[in-house]
């Protein structure tokens, strides 16, 4: 009846078991070791296993309570089951990511509406969400897999879905080929230290078509005319 998260208490233990009594043949020890693990309570339920198992009415209070302390450790923490089937949804859709711009691996959010076809339940939390099946409403299918709760954006009222803003977007490259994008203006700059090929020069910069700066090196840029401007206005 040893259960998997004792796996690293019975290794510990028959060792320590087998260095007493100073023997290599740990087989005749694992009945031992399994019998003392089974008759000392867990911390989490206050109960040994042999108790449980022989206690039927047992088995809804420790349920119940190991449900109860993983509500409190996982409180404000992940995201709460809190759509239901029926529930109107929109999923986040993906483009290229760069190597250029970093964090901005996200997606943004769909025009299509789904409808919540299934619950999944978390089987390890019971107060979080693991995934939904969802249907698109326009043609009537069934997207295929199960879509966590991450993805989805809850629509409490379809009608007004446009007042919902979207995540904006970088556009896509300039140069597929060369993965380049333009450079609208720079912002700023700051000098670091200087390494093997690199100038410790970065320029804080906006990307044509998006409203987040960043900042980048100068070897990374492709803006010579941009870069001598900002430092005959600057300079």
């Amino acid at each position: 009846m040893l259960i998997e998260s004792k796996q690293g208490l019975f290794k510990k233990t028959l060792f320590s078991l087998m260095r007493l009594k100073d023997t290599r043949d740990w087989v005749s020890l694992v009945s031992q070791v399994v019998a003392n693990i089974n008759a000392s309570p867990s911390f989490a339920t206050k109960k040994s296993p042999n108790e449980i198992e022989e206690n039927a009415d047992l088995h809804g209070d420790v349920a119940h309570l190991i449900t109860s302390n993983a509500a409190k450790r996982m409180k404000g923490k992940g995201t709460q089951c809190d759509l239901k089937v029926g529930d109107v949804v929109r999923r986040r859709n993906k483009y290229t990511y760069t190597n250029i711009v970093k964090g901005t691996k996200v997606g943004f959010w769909s025009q299509e509406l789904y409808e919540i076809e299934r619950v999944v339940p978390n089987r390890k939390w019971a107060n979080m969400a693991s995934s939904y099946k969802i249907r698109n409403i326009d043609d009537d299918v069934v997207v295929e897999g199960l879509i966590p709760r991450g993805e989805l954006q809850h629509i409490p009222d379809p009608e007004n879905m446009e007042r919902i803003p979207e995540r904006v977007v970088r556009p896509g490259a300039v140069n597929e080929e060369t993965n380049e994008y333009e450079v609208e203006a720079i912002l700023d700059k700051k000098v670091g230290k200087r390494t093997r090929g690199r100038s410790g020069i970065i320029y804080k910069i906006l990307w044509k078509g998006w409203v987040k700066p960043e900042w980048v090196a100068k070897e990374d840029m492709n803006a010579p005319d941009l870069i001598s401007e900002y430092e005959r206005q600057h300079g």
